[in-house]
């Protein structure tokens, strides 16, 4: 299949800087957008000018095409994973499911999402994020990992009331309602201002006897220790959502979210998008033109590729199904490996009569 020169597409030379790249694609573009261009190929072409200016305005994808070509960016996904933006997030199901047993030993009972009855405002728990670092196997099979943080959970004491017998009443300075109601005054006449009771934070009923425990919030910081899921062909970036594993809420409220940011290493001399992996081999001049076999170490051990022919510099051999697993599922993605000609830098005499040689054939 022959590749296709975005370089050449958006009219640009390869060193061209990001405004040079902008400007070639906007005229381009307004030139052959479909709605403007009758001709029978403009779909098409503007298609691909709106792929060569995606791939060469973004800095990383524009380096992983220069080094691999379209080869080079099967891999990219769009988000980055972090936590600013939730990119890329795998949602590992309820917490509440997955731990419920474990929850169970620490509480005397089933791990549930609390409720407030007074039909009041119930506050969420804070979400936890955490970061987790994992070598290349380790997160390409998959399997349990032990993690270690602390998070918010109900207090034994009180059950998570706040209060030390249990019982709760009606918060006296909101009346219940968990709303404070103040009266304003403007040109259009009275104005209702309500905000949450700062007194019970909006629940609407106080402990009738403050829990010395947890001081009256109905719950307490304390270390978990657990089990998790990494799923195979987990990749650097990829978030785990384990929805209840944040905070408890105050006041019975329900739990935030567990969010873990992992951090993978591709493996040595490797590098990984997704499910593909990508090399680079150094291979001497005779065996380019004579063709013959290489043998590379992969995560997977030694394997024999066959280098065909007169291969050119740069070019570019796919194996399949010898890349990471596909995230969660038992199948794999692809190895590209480019192929550079090793020049020899110093000749002994005998060598560099072979070369002129070779030298006077052409």
């Amino acid at each position: 299949m022959q590749q296709k020169d975005y370089y050449k597409i958006l009219g640009i030379d390869k060193n061209a800087s990001y405004d040079e790249i902008k400007k070639a694609y906007r005229r381009l573009a307004a030139k052959y957008h479909p709605d403007k261009n009758k001709s029978p190929d403009a779909e098409k072409k503007f298609k691909e000018i709106q792929k060569a200016y995606e791939v060469l305005s973004d800095p990383e994808k524009r380096k992983a095409y220069d080094a691999y070509g379209e080869a080079g960016v099967e891999g990219f996904y769009n988000g980055a994973g972090n936590f600013n933006d939730f990119g890329t997030v795998f949602n590992m199901g309820d917490f509440g499911d997955l731990f419920g047993d474990l929850f169970q030993s620490f509480f005397g009972q089933n791990f549930t999402q609390p409720h407030n009855h007074s039909g009041s405002q119930i506050q969420k728990g804070e979400d936890i994020k955490l970061e987790l670092n994992l070598d290349f196997q380790t997160a390409n099979n998959g399997g349990q990992y032990e993690i270690e943080y602390k998070r918010y959970t109900l207090c034994n004491q009180c059950k998570g009331t706040g209060s030390a017998t249990g019982k709760l009443k009606k918060c006296p300075a909101c009346g219940g309602t968990g709303q404070i109601n103040r009266i304003g005054r403007s040109f259009l006449g009275q104005i209702v201002f309500s905000s949450t009771c700062p007194q019970c934070n909006g629940t609407g009923q106080i402990p009738e006897k403050v829990c010395n425990a947890c001081k009256g919030t109905g719950r307490i910081p304390q270390k978990v220790k657990l089990k998790i899921k990494i799923p195979k062909g987990a990749y650097d970036g990829l978030i785990l959502k384990f929805a209840g594993g944040g905070n408890i809420g105050a006041h019975n409220g329900p739990a935030g979210d567990l969010y873990i940011r992992l951090n993978v290493t591709p493996p040595a001399g490797f590098t990984r998008r997704l499910e593909h992996l990508y090399t680079t081999i150094q291979i001497p001049i005779p065996l380019a033109v004579l063709g013959g076999e290489y043998t590379l170490d992969t995560p997977y051990g030694p394997l024999t590729i066959k280098i065909p022919k007169g291969i050119e510099h740069g070019q570019i051999i796919r194996i399949k199904g010898y890349g990471a697993y596909k995230l969660n599922s038992n199948k794999k993605g692809d190895l590209f490996i480019k192929v550079n000609l090793q020049v020899p830098k110093r000749l002994s005499k005998a060598e560099k009569e072979l070369w002129e040689k070779l030298k006077e054939m052409y």
